[in-house]
């Protein structure tokens, strides 16, 4: 640097050109290059010693570029201004990769006598971009071929994306739905639906709920909205996107099916009143069944909710929580027929017991318990004689699993 940092001379911007990653060039009006700074050299794959003689800088560009190239400079030396553009540099190995040059004319006693510019490489850039396009595409082919409509509106209301599926549920094409109100494809009554569920969606909520669209022909498909919020990268509330499923086949079904329970409980009625050996029959069979439930429910609840506990503690996703959160409560009230009769039968159990007996039943040894259950295998053994113990088999020669498989 020199003595005054505040007053640099040409050997400091010389230093400081060199440090440069871009590569910075001169052109005499030849249209050879006079100068280039180690980037210059190294982006090129060149040493300055590689370099002797005057070199027309079209050689390092690809052959279909060189044309346009010429003619750029040529405009440039003649004083008109062109903007920077793209193309194609060539490596002394013979490969390629993409630039764009910038340029502008160098001056002396009024006329020009060359050019001066920078070749940025930008073949990251390009690289990103395919990246994120390639990305794009993929979620852009999985949102239109899914099942279920997808919809984005903005803070208004308003559709500003909706997939296919979306439009064939309510026979509208994308042009006659995209950049529509919301609620110009609701009745008076979903409408209402709808602004509610909004204003929850501007605090944060993602509750799903029932919304029934009016089809282009006026009548009604029923669907199950699965809404998200959307927020800018300060935090702003700007729309919300949902996963729409349609439910009218399912609403339909229900219906056919409680006018058919109505018709069977009056037919059942009747026949009762007929025949009481038959209602008494029909009477046990729905004991039956409602202990088959039970012992299912049972079964559910303390063989598969404390492995979704264990799933919850580890390192999931906030996405993966919420369904695990949603499967544990549609399995919170459900217990295990095999469960059900070592609680009832033998109460003094403890739960980790009862899973160290429901997988002793299943054939598992106590190294495998021991891994699904991350204990030690002399806990679970321990475990095991207790087991024993308490239903009443320390002292006989009975194999533990063959008895808890006796259990109904």
């Amino acid at each position: 640097m020199g003595d005054n940092p505040s007053n640099p001379n040409r050997t400091d911007y010389r230093e400081l050109v060199e440090l440069l990653p871009q590569t910075l060039f001169q052109i005499n009006q030849k249209g050879h290059f006079t100068f280039a700074n180690r980037s210059g050299f190294r982006a090129f794959g060149y040493e300055p010693k590689d370099i002797t003689e005057p070199v027309s800088a079209l050689e390092f560009f690809a052959p279909e570029d060189r044309a346009r190239l010429e003619r750029n400079i040529q405009r440039i030396l003649s004083g008109e201004a062109v903007a920077g553009g793209e193309y194609t540099a060539l490596r002394k190995n013979g490969s390629t990769f993409p630039v764009v040059l910038s340029a502008n004319a160098i001056v002396a006693d009024g006329q020009p006598v060359g050019l001066r510019g920078v070749i940025l490489d930008i073949s990251e850039i390009r690289r990103s971009h395919d990246l994120l396009r390639k990305s794009e595409e993929r979620y852009s082919q999985l949102l239109e071929t899914m099942n279920e409509g997808f919809a984005i509106v903005d803070a208004q209301t308003v559709l500003t994306y909706v997939n296919v599926r979306f439009c064939e549920m309510l026979d509208y094409s994308l042009d006659e739905v995209v950049g529509r109100e919301v609620e110009a494809l609701l009745d008076r009554e979903n409408r209402k639906i709808l602004r509610a569920n909004y204003v929850k969606r501007r605090r944060g909520q993602s509750d799903s709920y029932e919304l029934a669209w009016s089809r282009k022909d006026g009548t009604q498909v029923a669907t199950i909205m699965s809404p998200k919020p959307l927020y800018d990268d300060y935090g702003l509330f700007i729309g919300s996107y949902s996963v729409i499923t349609d439910v009218t086949q399912l609403k339909q079904t229900e219906a056919a099916l409680r006018q058919r329970e109505q018709e069977l409980e009056i037919k059942t009625l009747n026949l009762e009143e007929a025949n009481t050996a038959l209602r008494v029959l029909l009477k046990k069979r729905e004991e039956d069944k409602k202990e088959l439930e039970e012992r299912i429910m049972a079964n559910v609840r303390e063989l598969i909710t404390p492995y979704l506990g264990k799933l919850k503690r580890s390192r999931v996703s906030e996405r993966q929580r919420s369904y695990l959160d949603i499967i544990e409560s549609q399995l919170h009230d459900l217990t295990a027929p095999f469960v059900d009769t070592l609680s009832r039968t033998f109460q003094k159990l403890t739960p980790a017991e009862i899973r160290v007996a429901a997988m002793v039943r299943e054939g598992k040894t106590s190294k495998q318990i021991a891994d699904i259950l991350t204990l030690s295998p002399r806990t679970v053994e321990y475990h095991r004689d207790r087991i024993r113990r308490k239903l009443g088999l320390a002292r006989r020669k009975t194999n533990l699993r063959s008895f808890l498989l006796s259990l109904r």
